[in-house]
């Protein structure tokens, strides 16, 4: 989803059928991720697959339950500077040009933004992230900072080769159609 990391657009629901596999009526009343659903199905579909270790996801239905989720928005749009000429005067558009980045817990959710104007949402209480809590708890919203900040040093990052990846011929005018270039 473009533009925030709010519950309204991350929170949907995934709704898999297969009563022989699964039984009927089962709620997964957990932290789950899109990245869950890979490992999921895998699962599911009685896969083994030889990296399945390295994947950031888990089986949805496992017993293990996760204490947090991530999330992440990392580029602001190019064309929120081109359409400010269409907003309304008192619409400020900053608020949605910005990197940004969550973790989340069973109740807190913390926002990272690349602009400092992070937040905090006592999501069990306050479903609707309307009332930020970053500044009256503190302890709290560092808790969290630490844990993403921990779980995004845990990855290596890739270095890709410019060299390594082009697209000539139909591909590439298909893409191009489409917008891409």
């Amino acid at each position: 989803h473009q533009l925030c990391v709010y519950d309204s657009l991350l929170r949907i629901p995934m709704i898999v059928r297969w009563p022989s596999k699964l039984g009927t009526g089962v709620n997964a009343d957990r932290l789950v991720s899109i990245a869950d659903v890979f490992p999921t199905l895998l699962q599911l579909l009685d896969i083994r697959f030889s990296y399945a270790e390295e994947l950031q996801g888990q089986d949805m239905f496992s017993s293990e339950k996760r204490n947090y989720i991530f999330s992440e928005y990392e580029s602001p749009l190019a064309e929120m500077n081109e359409n400010r000429k269409y907003y309304p005067p008192d619409f400020d558009p900053s608020v949605f040009d910005r990197a940004l980045k969550v973790v989340r817990d069973m109740r807190y959710k913390f926002i990272q933004a690349s602009d400092g104007r992070h937040e905090l949402y006592d999501i069990m209480s306050d479903p609707m992230e309307l009332r930020n809590l970053y500044a009256e708890e503190p302890g709290k919203a560092s808790e969290l900072q630490k844990k993403l900040t921990d779980w995004l040093a845990s990855f290596t990052k890739a270095v890709v080769k410019k060299d390594r990846a082009s697209l000539e011929g139909l591909v590439k005018e298909k893409l191009s159609a489409l917008g891409y270039f």
